[in-house]
């Protein structure tokens, strides 16, 4: 009850400014706890969403074996995957859209 009894702000703005300092700190610990949340989640998923596109070594056997790809090109496209998957490079082998 003792709040009705406290007297009101003379003026709006005295209101506004003695609720920006908490909002600005709140939308600073959002803010920071986002990225913390985003680079944690990225390293235990540990793949990106550019990943899904690549091609997986049974895929690469495949069209060697039906003549899409030479020796090769299945070789240098092999080294690549396996490079990725070993996390030694960023390079990606991606498959070709239609």
């Amino acid at each position: 009850m003792w709040l009705l009894a406290t007297e009101p702000a003379t003026n709006a703005a005295d209101g506004i400014g003695d609720a920006l300092v908490p909002l600005g700190i709140l939308t600073a610990i959002v803010v920071v706890a986002w990225i913390a949340i985003a680079t944690v989640r990225k390293k235990l998923i540990g793949r990106s969403v550019d990943d899904t596109s690549s091609f997986t070594l049974s895929e690469l056997r495949a069209m060697r074996a039906s003549g899409q790809l030479s020796d090769e090109e299945f070789e240098r496209a092999h080294d690549a995957v396996v490079q990725a998957l070993q996390g030694g490079s960023k390079s990606k082998i991606t498959r070709e859209t239609d």
